[in-house]
């Protein structure tokens, strides 16, 4: 990605972009609710390319008629993250405007059956 500069490196990888088996995580808590704890600690996730979910739905004859990238998400990824007021939702963005910038957090699109 020709936004991402190694010479001085903020943001750090630490999962496979590409990695067709499931991530296994142990956890305190789930990421739609940062206070109840776990009684099952371990919980599995799959990173699904950009490519992997445009060509899903394009594969089923899909239009996509928009998509949309966004510097906040609906939960605390990280921990230097703030609770920020977007339209009167609750949304998670990075304290630093600068970092805000550097990489998007959360996506949506529009597909329909033509």
């Amino acid at each position: 990605m020709l936004t991402l500069d190694d010479r001085n490196m903020e943001f750090k990888t630490a999962y496979p972009y590409f990695a067709p088996e499931a991530l296994r995580f142990e956890a305190e808590h789930s990421y739609a609710d940062g206070e109840t704890i776990l009684e099952h600690k371990v919980e599995y996730g799959w990173n699904h390319t950009f490519a992997e979910i445009l060509n899903a739905l394009l594969s089923q004859g899909l239009t996509i008629e928009f998509l949309h990238e966004f510097a906040f998400c609906g939960w605390q990824y990280f921990s230097d993250m703030e609770e920020v007021d977007v339209d009167g939702d609750k949304w998670y963005q990075l304290k630093d405007s600068r970092e805000q910038a550097m990489v998007p957090m959360m996506f949506s699109l529009k597909a329909t059956r033509s």
